[in-house]
């Protein structure tokens, strides 16, 4: 069974605008952070060893590149 997809989008300034329940569950789990709207994104990020990639990921959309990626997460 697959479940529901993380989702998030962020603005040029590097803050969070939009992101679903699945995204701030996993981040709380992750890490212990509460996400809410206007946080810097890197604040956001999981920590994990997807974190180094997560971080290219965002410095390429906040380029203005559209970009998506795929993270496993336990």
């Amino acid at each position: 069974r697959f479940s529901e997809e993380a989702v998030f989008a962020i603005d040029l300034q590097d803050h969070t605008f939009f992101f679903n329940d699945r995204y701030a569950a996993l981040i709380e789990e992750s890490n212990g952070v509460k996400i809410r709207i206007g946080m810097p994104m890197l604040d956001c990020a999981p920590e994990n060893e997807n974190r180094k990639a997560f971080r290219t990921f965002i410095n390429r959309a906040l380029t203005g590149e559209v970009v998506k990626a795929e993270f496993k997460c336990r």
